[in-house]
């Protein structure tokens, strides 16, 4: 249990990009997009080391890895900002140490790997229309943020036939743009913020409590299961349920991967608010709160979700900027 953990943590980790024929040996041959001049460098040879490179078992092994300050080393700017400024043809983007980064930095989040999708691109071959539609006429929009290649998290996407179900219930709700934001927003999980791991199902097994983006205070959580022993890193288990505080879905399709994120397909719109009570009319009255909405502060320690030390926290309404977190801005 723990090495498949450890496995799949590793997968997380290496920006969810991956090679398995062993032709790839790390990315040379994904690498696309350079500007003239501009290649990947020679990793130089250290002291001990036996020259056989073997490739890590992933389907595509590109990298985003974020551009360091030449004299502290320390990132002012990561790939997301970086692509957003429209710095990706910049001198510095491709003068990373070859140690660190011989293809350069954010090869992802620049569009230079011809071997993954964006989140959105992977929803959209899902079949995921409603889930799409909804994300770009929210306002504002997801449509941005979704197709950036260096978005980082899990999408909880509600079938089409889920959609309709909810739309047929609560129409006045999901046509108010504002509202429909913090609903979609309810459904990403964004990734465990110490470890940087993304949720996926052999996470979810654990029955871990799941913070999302929603700016209100309600959270979700798996239901713990025992791992089938012909599981893999690649996980693709189904039939568990996520709850959230007044309804449940169940999974029937998971961890399907995009550049830096995966895609869970759920049967039930999860809703952060008392479907028996009177309807919110706007996203204010969605999220019921006007204080503060929690982060992500659960903990991966082995085979246990632990809570964080304390709770990061930001002023329900603050908003989303696509492809982070709301900053915290010294709420009580």
């Amino acid at each position: 249990m723990r090495t498949l953990i450890a496995a799949v943590m590793v997968a997380g980790l290496i920006a969810c990009c991956h090679a398995g024929s062993g032709k790839d040996v790390w990315g040379i041959d994904t690498l696309v997009g350079y500007p003239a001049g501009e290649g990947r460098k020679e990793v130089p040879v250290q002291a001990g080391d036996t020259g056989n490179q073997t490739p890590i078992d992933l389907d595509c092994q590109c990298s985003d890895a974020d551009p360091r300050d030449e004299a502290t080393q320390t990132v002012k700017f990561g790939c997301w900002y970086q692509r957003a400024y429209g710095k990706c043809q910049e001198t510095y983007m491709f003068d990373a140490n070859a140690e660190l980064a011989p293809e350069g930095f954010c090869q992802i989040s620049c569009s230079r790997c011809n071997c993954c999708q964006s989140a959105w691109d992977v929803a959209q071959s899902l079949g995921a229309t409603r889930f799409l539609q909804a994300a770009e006429v929210a306002q504002p929009s997801l449509k941005a943020m979704l197709q950036h290649p260096g978005f980082t998290g899990t999408l909880l996407v509600p079938t089409d036939a889920a959609w309709d179900a909810a739309l047929a219930r609560f129409q006045s709700l999901l046509q108010t743009p504002a509202a429909l934001q913090e609903l979609l927003k309810f459904h990403i999980l964004p990734p465990e913020p110490v470890r940087r791991g993304l949720w996926t199902s052999p996470f979810l097994s654990l029955g871990p409590k799941l913070y999302t983006l929603s700016d209100g205070p309600q959270t979700l959580n798996s239901s713990r299961f025992a791992l089938p022993a012909d599981v893999t890193w690649r996980g693709g288990l189904t039939g568990f349920t996520i709850s959230g505080p007044f309804n449940a879905a169940t999974v029937v399709k998971s961890d399907v991967q995009a550049c830096k994120a995966f895609v869970t397909l759920i049967d039930t719109v999860l809703l952060p608010f008392d479907p028996a009570g009177p309807e919110p009319t706007d996203a204010a009255a969605l999220l019921g709160v006007q204080g503060c909405a929690v982060l992500p502060n659960s903990l991966i320690a082995g085979q246990e979700i632990k809570p964080g030390e304390s709770n990061r926290q930001v002023c329900s309404g603050a908003g989303l900027n696509p492809g982070r977190l709301p900053q915290p801005v010294g709420c009580a």
